[in-house]
C-alpha cells in the first residue's frame, strides 16, 4: 500500500517565500521565518521524526532495489537521484495518519470570530467549561479560553505588541498532567481582535514528550511565537467574497453570486438516502453539501462507524488514501493530497485537500450532529481565480446550531482514551 502511495504522488508544490517576516517580542521569536510560514509547518517530536525518517529511507531502498526508482525518474521527469529522493520524502509527509498534521481552530463570537492553526493534530478535547477546552495530541495541546485570567490561576503575564491584534499579553501557567506523565509549563497570548473589541480569547501551547520541561517549554514558545500568533485572523475578513447561508442544523458559507438546487438522492449501490444542496458558483467554482441521515438502515459504507472511529475521520482517510492506489495506472491521478483536524467552537471536523493531475481540485469538510453527516466539498480548478486559501477558509467557517449537550463534553476522536475509562 504504502509503495503505492509513493509511486502515485506528483510532487507540485513549490516554495513561495514571504516578504513578511515574524516581528514581535516574544520568547523564541525567529525574524528570519516568513510571518505565513503556519501554512506548512507541522511539529513532530524528535521520535516520530526519526521514525519517519527511518520509514521513508526503507521504502526508498526498496524501490531502487526492484527497479521502480528509474520509472519513476520518467513519470517525474526528474533525471537527477538526489532531487527524486527529495521529492519522494515529500510526498512521504502528505501519507495521512491521526498521529501527525494540522489543526484548525475557529471561535465564534456574535458577529465575528477569530481562526488559527496549530501545528500537531488535535484529537483529544477536555471540557474545561463554556468556552474553555483543552485540544490535545500525541505531540502538543492547545489551550483555548475567552475572557481568561492567568494570574488568578497562579501564572504570570506580560504586555507585548503585535500589529494585527489588540490588548495583547504574554503569559505563562505551570500545569500537571496535560500529558498524563509530565509537570510542564503552558506558555500563551491573550488579546482582542481589531472588529470585536469586547471579548478576549486566549491561546496556550504545550509540548508533550520525554525531553526536560525547559526542553519543551523553549519549544513551546517557538510554536507560539513563528506559528500560533501569526495564523489568527478574523473571520469577517471571509465576507469580502462569501455570505453566510443555512441547510438543516448546519450554517456555512458560499461564494458571493452563487445560486442554489436542492435534490433528494438514493446512493445506486448501498441504497442509503441524502439531500443535496448544490451552489453553483461563479469563476468555475461549485459547492456540494450532502446530508445523509445517521439513523438510515441502509447507510453508505463511509457512515458505518467502528468502535475505535465514533466519528468516522479514520475511515474517510483512509478512504481518501486508497486512491493512490486506485489512480495509479491511471492517465489522470491523485496529485496531491493533505488533511486537517478541525475543531469549530469545540466541535470536530475533518478537512481533505487534494489535487489531480488534470488541474482539478476538491476540498471536502465533515462534521455531524445527531442526526446527519454533512459533508462539504468545494470543487474548484487549480491556479484558477481564487485562491486555494480562501476556499479553505471560506469552507471552514461553519456552525452547528442546536447541538444540545453532544459536544460539551470530552471528546476521543478515536476511542484512545475514553474507552479505557
Amino acid at each position: 500500500m504504502l509503495k503505492q502511495l509513493l509511486l502515485s504522488a506528483i510532487a507540485l508544490s513549490s516554495i513561495c517565500v514571504s516578504c513578511h517576516a515574524i516581528d514581535v517580542d516574544l520568547p523564541g521569536a525567529n525574524s528570519k521565518i516568513p510571518e505565513d510560514e503556519y501554512k506548512d509547518y507541522v511539529y513532530l517530536s524528535p521520535k516520530i521524526a526519526l521514525e519517519q525518517i527511518a520509514s521513508t529511507q526503507a521504502m526508498i531502498n526498496q524501490i531502487k532495489a526492484d527497479g521502480t526508482f528509474e520509472k519513476l525518474k520518467e513519470w517525474r521527469n526528474i533525471s537527477d537521484d538526489t532531487e527524486l529522493e527529495k521529492t519522494l520524502r515529500h510526498d512521504f509527509k502528505q501519507f495521512m495518519t491521526p498521529i501527525d498534521g494540522q489543526t484548525e481552530i475557529i471561535e465564534h463570537t456574535e458577529n465575528s470570530g477569530i481562526q488559527f492553526t496549530v501545528p500537531f493534530s488535535s484529537i483529544f478535547k477536555i471540557q474545561n467549561s463554556e468556552h474553555n477546552y483543552t485540544l490535545e495530541g500525541l505531540t502538543g495541546s492547545t489551550y483555548v479560553a475567552r475572557d481568561y485570567n492567568v494570574i488568578e490561576k497562579g501564572g504570570s503575564e506580560r504586555t507585548f505588541i503585535y500589529k494585527k491584534l489588540d490588548n495583547t499579553k504574554y503569559w505563562n501557567l505551570n500545569v500537571t498532567n496535560l500529558d498524563k506523565s509530565n509537570q510542564g509549563t503552558i506558555v500563551g497570548i491573550t488579546f482582542t481582535s481589531k472588529d470585536n473589541p469586547n471579548i478576549s480569547h486566549s491561546i496556550g501551547t504545550y509540548v508533550a514528550g520525554s525531553e526536560s520541561e525547559s526542553e519543551r517549554n523553549i519549544k513551546a514558545n517557538r510554536i507560539l511565537a513563528n506559528y500560533v500568533l501569526p495564523s489568527v485572523r478574523s473571520l469577517n475578513r471571509l465576507n469580502e467574497f462569501s455570505t453566510i447561508t443555512m441547510s438543516k442544523n448546519l450554517q456555512y458559507r458560499i461564494l458571493n453570486g452563487s445560486t442554489r438546487t436542492e435534490s433528494t438522492d438514493k446512493d445506486s449501490i448501498y441504497g442509503s438516502k441524502s439531500y443535496t444542496v448544490m451552489h453553483k458558483g461563479p469563476h468555475g467554482v461549485n459547492q456540494v453539501l450532502q446530508m445523509i441521515p445517521l439513523h438510515d438502515k441502509q447507510q453508505h459504507f463511509l457512515l458505518n462507524a467502528k468502535p475505535d472511529d465514533p466519528y468516522n475521520f479514520e475511515t474517510h482517510i483512509e478512504y481518501i488514501n486508497s486512491l493512490y492506489g486506485h489512480t495509479l495506472n491511471k492517465e489522470i491521478r491523485l496529485s496531491r493530497i493533505s488533511k486537517s483536524f478541525v475543531w469549530f467552537d469545540g466541535i470536530p471536523g475533518l478537512l481533505l485537500d487534494y489535487e489531480l493531475s488534470n488541474g482539478e481540485g476538491r476540498l471536502e469538510f465533515i462534521t455531524r450532529d445527531k442526526d446527519y453527516e454533512y459533508r462539504h466539498i468545494v470543487l474548484y480548478r487549480v491556479n484558477g481565480y481564487y485562491a486555494l486559501e480562501q476556499l479553505k477558509n471560506m469552507l471552514l467557517d461553519v456552525k452547528l446550531l442546536n447541538t444540545g449537550d453532544m459536544y460539551n463534553r470530552d471528546i476521543d476522536l478515536f476511542n484512545l482514551r475514553l474507552k479505557k475509562s
